[in-house]
């Protein structure tokens, strides 16, 4: 089990279980809370021993939509909460700057906030591409302890994002209503604090730093203007994106340290030629090998054929 499928498991059955110990059992989605992280917890077990290594690294997409949802069904009352309060006081002194920033500042940042849903998947690719298994274990690490440390939170730390505060102007640009769309579809609506959204496009941002700098700068620069898109579009507090940039540049440290990488040659050459032997690996696991399969089935010493037939795959593969 990689380091990454063991955090989600621990997740989703202890963040329920502390929900219930600390008075949270009369909630009305406590209990599904419980049943739904031990269920997900149970497939992730299940799984590790059953799916190849590739596979495993792509479920890892999926084990941050759930630890997203299921602090969501059991969160604490939001509304006028002493939390929210503070959130407001704390953002009253930044709020008329941000309400005076130009417009094109404005109008890029809701351009850039609709960016935090892809950029963890395009950051996987790049790192999927660029890096070796090792990498790919670091980069979820990273990415689920920013994103679990930010939704952990929520049946706590309940609050409604700036936007849908009574007296709240919604913005008058087309990507803002389509932002808002977006949300309404695959948001519960209610601000995590810190920002999940801030800290794990940082995190993913730093971990590819690690394996391509200049894709790294890249995503860097999409990570702070998504931080400013989530301020000026009032999607969340000032205080939720500066508590998030600092989780997502703690855990990706902790994910870049915490897996050690056993055997790497620390000459340039033989890392590239690590890299490259774990990409034509991956390659054998997921094509070569069910072809080689189904030849074998085909062509072996079991197997009786006219000679006019042919044993073809898919696509034609002898």
């Amino acid at each position: 089990m990689f380091a990454f499928e063991l955090l989600a498991v621990v997740y989703l059955v202890v963040l329920p279980g502390a929900v219930v110990l600390t008075g949270g059992a009369r909630r009305p989605g406590t209990w599904r809370a419980m049943a739904g992280g031990a269920a997900f917890a149970a497939v992730i077990v299940i799984a590790v021993p059953v799916l190849s290594t590739a596979i495993r690294f792509w479920l890892g997409h999926l084990y941050l939509v759930a630890g997203y949802w299921i602090p969501a069904l059991a969160p604490t009352r939001a509304g006028r909460t002493p939390f929210e309060r503070w959130l407001e006081a704390s953002d009253a002194r930044w709020r008329l700057r941000l309400d005076a920033a130009p417009a094109c500042l404005v109008h890029a940042g809701e351009v850039a906030y609709l960016l935090c849903y892809p950029v963890v998947p395009a950051a996987f690719l790049v790192v999927w591409i660029a890096g070796n298994d090792v990498d790919l274990n670091r980069f979820w690490l990273a990415v689920l302890i920013g994103g679990f440390a930010c939704y952990g939170s929520l049946p706590w730390l309940a609050a409604r994002p700036p936007r849908l505060l009574p007296g709240a102007h919604p913005l008058e640009h087309p990507v803002a209503r389509v932002n808002v769309g977006v949300l309404s579809r695959v948001s519960h609506n209610l601000t995590t604090f810190p920002s999940g959204h801030v800290a794990v496009s940082i995190a993913a941002a730093l971990c590819v730093t690690n394996v391509s700098p200049t894709a790294g700068l890249t995503f860097a620069l999409v990570a702070v203007a998504i931080s400013i898109g989530a301020v000026t579009g009032g999607y969340h507090y000032v205080m939720d994106v500066a508590t998030g940039a600092a989780v997502g540049v703690l855990s990706a440290l902790v994910g870049i340290t915490a897996v050690a990488e056993p055997g790497r040659a620390p000459a340039p050459a033989a890392v590239l030629s690590q890299r490259a032997d774990t990409h034509e690996e991956r390659r054998i696991e997921m094509v070569e090998r069910p072809i080689r399969h189904f030849r074998t089935a085909c062509d072996g010493p079991g197997a009786i054929r006219a000679p006019s037939t042919r044993c073809e795959g898919p696509s034609g593969v002898r």
